[in-house]
């Protein structure tokens, strides 16, 4: 754990699901059909997904909360718990963040930064920073320009951690630039697959060689 607690972020605001009102009258009212079953269900549009379906895109911690992404959708846990009103669309949310994103992860300045192909974008809270979304060549001529995989904060170091593939990047945001020796073979983090999906660090935090 770092040597000093961390300054408390204020939460992410929880917006309301979006109801959307039927002209129908009460007698005209069709039967609710029968719930499919449960299983691998290709998703439709105006159907929400089921979060034990798996299949995710990517993971992330954003004010101590998880956020499970999968297509245009997102679910907000609080103690290993869905929360109400969820999954709910990405773009209700996050205005101009498009659907199935690679990676995600929140800055040590509380802004929260999103992935998908050659481009990332910036959030402060809901709403996108201007001048993006931008390049990836934007943040490291190191770093892989055509994607990343995963993305992941550690703060116990102060670093954040680009993954692709078969390799991965130790990057320092001040300076925004990768640090000298990097990429390393992703083989250094014990037991991790190549290409993973998503990353974050425990509540119950962790101890680790240099990486």
């Amino acid at each position: 754990p770092p040597a000093e607690p961390l300054e408390p972020t204020r939460p992410l605001p929880t917006l309301p699901a979006r109801r959307i009102h039927s002209p129908e009258r009460k007698h005209e009212r069709q039967p609710r059909p029968p719930r499919p079953p449960l299983g691998d269900r290709p998703s439709t549009p105006g159907t929400k997904p089921n979060i034990c379906d798996g299949n995710f895109n990517t993971v992330a911690l954003f004010r101590g909360e998880m956020f499970v992404f999968k297509d245009r959708w997102f679910w907000r846990l609080r103690n290993n718990r869905v929360q109400e009103g969820y999954p709910m669309q990405i773009e209700q949310f996050w205005k101009g963040l498009p659907a199935r994103i690679d990676a995600a992860y929140e800055r040590s300045d509380g802004r929260f930064v999103f992935f998908k192909g050659d481009k990332y974008w910036v959030f402060k809270e809901v709403s996108v920073e201007p001048g993006y979304p931008q390049s990836l060549g934007e943040l490291g001529t190191c770093l892989p320009r055509e994607g990343i995989d995963t993305a992941l904060r550690w703060e116990p170091v102060g670093k954040t951690y680009f993954f692709k593939g078969e390799w991965y990047w130790r990057y320092n945001e001040e300076r925004r630039a990768t640090d000298p020796g990097y990429p390393k073979p992703i083989t250094v983090w014990k037991g991790i697959p190549q290409s993973p999906q998503g990353a974050f660090i425990s509540k119950e935090g962790c101890k680790c060689p240099d990486l």
